[in-house]
């Protein structure tokens, strides 16, 4: 065996122990932390709808393929927060999986494992991936597509085309501005067709005309279902006013700089934000000037490598928001809905590296600054990890833990229904608890606030700051510190008499 190959091998074998390691992380979150209130309002959702509605049923918040594959996970195994999860989990398998089998292509060792590393440590990435939102699952099956479009590039093939855009399709479906990626993909489909006929010197022969019929059938055809499948749900969602843009904005600012301060999970905003967003835009042209000059000095082996794939497709998501937003006024994806660009930005990144490295002067200080950002990856994934909340969810950590403490502080057999107040943010979570732990005996909970007579207080320390009358003639069962919130007990006559 030459030192080459064992070198490949025991990278091969390190970003697969990684994989795992990662996957055993986002696996135990899943089992573990508590319900979010956007997964208890999907979850109402399919609890009240067969398999066959999902699929037509829309509502703003509503990830067609993900809460359909909730559903299915529901009727195989108990309600819990691992069920309802588990699509996002093996979604983040597939995502693993395909991030190494596209690395592999580059034939790297060093390339695979920086590679591995920048695409699969991000902090809030991997919030989505043990959640039962649709973000993680919508960028896994883009990786899956970006795979095969990149295999297509490599080898031509149908095969790959098709699976490509059946993938792109799936990610759209389940997050709906992934729209933006599928225009992508057709965008570099498209401009490679146009390569090929350059390089047979524009002439139509049998073959080419054979292959690219069939190319431009599989992206019409792909178009076609798409629209016939979201015809009906984007209307609807055209007729909210929550995807217009209420203010000024731009792809860098907007998108870009919010992927990166959400991945830093919200920590020292301008410093650390500043150096890589502006990082990534002389990233971003230095790749655009490589192109630039081999394509004058009629070099043309980058069409076929990674480097002009990822800066395509990046350009052409960046053109697609930009062009609905001076249009229709459509916002900006950002943070949550554009978590599927942070990988995007990665792999400019990797292709821009790759090209670079292949320069004998450029190798040795390109590989010591993959490893160094990669470090800085690993760091900032270590430093966020944690086994409590979700980053855009945190008010939500202790609701499992107080549904618990509520269930025993009540008892097995109540004398009668019980009435739990609470702030209108808490309500899709518990109602959760509610379905998922069969308690028969708790009144459904709405978002009407503390207003009324309850038997049980569910309070957030913020309101009672402002309102001081909260805690009267209440007894505190427990505070939770990692949600600022405490559980209340409304106090019997003497109790109260006696306070």
């Amino acid at each position: 065996m030459s030192d080459k190959s064992s070198i490949y091998k025991s990278t091969l074998l390190f970003v697969i122990i990684a994989g795992i390691a990662l996957f055993f992380y986002t696996s135990y979150r899943a089992a573990t932390l508590s319900i979010t209130h956007d997964e208890g309002v999907i979850y109402q959702v399919i609890y009240q709808h067969s398999l066959g509605k999902i699929l037509t049923y829309v509502i703003p918040q509503d990830h067609m393929i993900n809460s359909f594959l909730m559903k299915l996970s529901c009727q195989l195994f108990p309600d819990s927060e691992y069920t309802v999860r588990l699509p996002n989990l093996l979604g983040h398998l597939l995502y693993i999986i395909f991030s190494i089998l596209l690395l592999l292509k580059l034939k790297n060792p060093h390339l695979l494992a920086t590679g591995f590393v920048l695409l699969n440590f991000n902090p809030y990435l991997l919030d989505f991936f043990s959640i039962a939102r649709g973000y993680g699952l919508s960028v896994s099956f883009m990786m899956v597509s970006i795979y095969f479009g990149y295999s297509f590039i490599q080898s031509r093939k149908i095969l790959a085309l098709s699976m490509a855009f059946l993938f792109a399709i799936l990610s759209v479906l389940t997050v709906y501005t992934l729209m933006n990626y599928f225009f992508a993909l057709c965008g570099v489909a498209g401009m490679m067709m146009l390569i090929w006929w350059a390089d047979e010197r524009f002439k139509l022969n049998r073959r080419f005309l054979s292959n690219t019929g069939i190319y431009i059938l599989v992206i019409a055809a792909s178009t076609a279902l798409l629209y016939f499948m979201l015809h009906e749900p984007l209307k609807r969602v055209q007729s909210e006013q929550f995807i217009y843009q209420a203010e000024r904005a731009n792809f860098y600012s907007y998108t870009i700089r919010s992927i990166i301060f959400r991945s830093i999970f919200n920590s020292d905003p301008k410093t650390t934000v500043d150096i890589a967003s502006y990082g990534f835009i002389a990233l971003y042209f230095l790749a655009l000037i490589m192109m630039v000059v081999m394509s004058i000095r009629r070099n043309f082996t980058f069409t076929g490598r990674l480097m002009l794939y990822s800066f395509t497709i990046l350009f052409i998501v960046a053109l697609s928001t930009t062009l609905q937003y001076k249009l229709f006024n459509i916002r900006f994806v950002n943070c949550r809905s554009a978590t599927f660009v942070a990988p995007l930005i990665v792999l400019v990144f990797i292709g821009l590296a790759e090209e670079l490295i292949r320069r004998k002067m450029m190798k040795i200080p390109v590989l010591i600054i993959i490893y160094a950002v990669s470090g800085l990856f690993i760091y900032n994934t270590v430093k966020h990890a944690n086994f409590k909340w979700y980053l855009d969810w945190q008010y939500d950590a202790s609701t499992s833990e107080m549904m618990n403490d509520l269930r025993q502080d009540v008892g097995t057999k109540p004398a009668k229904e019980v009435k739990l107040g609470i702030a209108w943010q808490y309500e899709p979570s518990i109602n959760f608890y509610k379905i998922a732990w069969h308690l028969d005996w708790l009144k459904r909970v709405d978002r009407n606030g503390y207003n009324g007579d309850f038997d049980y207080y569910y309070v957030d320390n913020v309101d009672s700051v402002m309102r001081k009358d909260i805690f009267r003639d209440k007894t505190i069962i427990k505070s939770y510190g990692e949600s600022n919130t405490v559980l209340l007990k409304k106090a019997l006559p003497d109790e109260a008499n006696s306070q």
